[in-house]
């Protein structure tokens, strides 16, 4: 049985048509939106993020110290990662533990990229 969410009138002619004699449909109800959250649904809401926020500062503190200290270095080799991880917390204000995630991801895809390519070149095993 197919369903459709089709408007009646047009459900009505389908049905009364010789070609449509045969023809059922399950016609499922629309769900009613809520036009706006009641305060409480707001007020609730507001509450579990600032509960979140404070879970998440020991490690964001824990964090932007790592970060810090990886900022701190003045090796040469390691000069690329700590451009990219500059780059990546600047691109996260107020959110220093997405800037070493994003960093490191940006990593893994930039040596995943050439194996990809090898692996198209040397075609199916």
């Amino acid at each position: 049985m197919p369903h459709l969410m089709i408007p009646s009138e047009e459900l009505d002619a389908v049905r009364s048509s010789p070609a449509g004699s045969d023809f059922t449909a399950k016609v499922l109800p629309f769900r009613q939106h809520q036009a706006s959250p009641s305060r409480s649904d707001v007020t609730n809401t507001q509450t579990a993020l600032r509960r979140v926020e404070q879970d998440l500062e020991p490690l964001r503190r824990q964090v932007t110290s790592i970060i810090d200290e990886i900022l701190a270095g003045n090796g040469a080799a390691e000069e690329p990662v700590r451009e990219s991880l500059r780059l990546h917390v600047a691109r996260n204000p107020g959110e220093p533990e997405r800037g070493p995630v994003e960093a490191l991801a940006q990593c893994a895809l930039r040596k995943q990229r050439p194996r990809l390519n090898r692996s198209r070149e040397i075609g199916p095993a």
